[in-house]
């Protein structure tokens, strides 16, 4: 007979800390925000992993096509403008506060004393899936850069 084992979820993180996270990591607190979910138990791991790779993926096409069509600077890199750059990051957050906030009062009222998980290791998953979302910038932003040239 097999023997059933509970595996026990952390901690979610704060509703505030992840939204400040995607206020300023962008892609990063977005999927932190699903990461969230499953700490909540809103979603499963498959489907969490669905949405992780769904998220960096249209965070870097977009960010590609953002670069492709921005203004370069003086020394000729393309630069997002601050406005832009503003009204992504305030989008993403407003997104990931709406996204889990129901989920989470809800949890904050059948968990009234527990504490929150750790804000360094939801920081450091902000910055993880932040640098891999312009890691995979590159090959979007390469063929974009083709196809824009070629045109010309």
């Amino acid at each position: 007979m097999r023997k059933q084992v509970s595996v026990e979820r952390p901690q979610p993180w704060s509703l505030v800390l992840v939204t400040a996270i995607t206020f300023f990591l962008p892609a990063g607190g977005a999927v932190v925000a699903i990461r969230n979910m499953v700490r909540l138990g809103e979603i499963d791991a498959r489907r969490a992993l669905e949405l992780t790779v769904a998220t960096i993926v249209v965070f870097a096409a977009g960010y590609s096509g953002l670069l492709i069509v921005s203004q370069p600077d003086s020394s000729g890199a393309p630069t997002l403008s601050p406005i832009v750059t503003a009204l992504l990051s305030l989008g993403t957050a407003l997104a990931a506060f709406i996204f889990q906030r129901k989920e989470y009062v809800a949890w904050r009222q059948t968990h009234p004393g527990t504490d929150t998980g750790a804000w360094y290791a939801a920081i450091g998953w902000g910055l993880v899936y932040q640098f891999l979302t312009y890691f995979a910038c590159i090959p979007f932003f390469l063929v974009l850069a083709i196809v824009t040239s070629a045109g010309s």
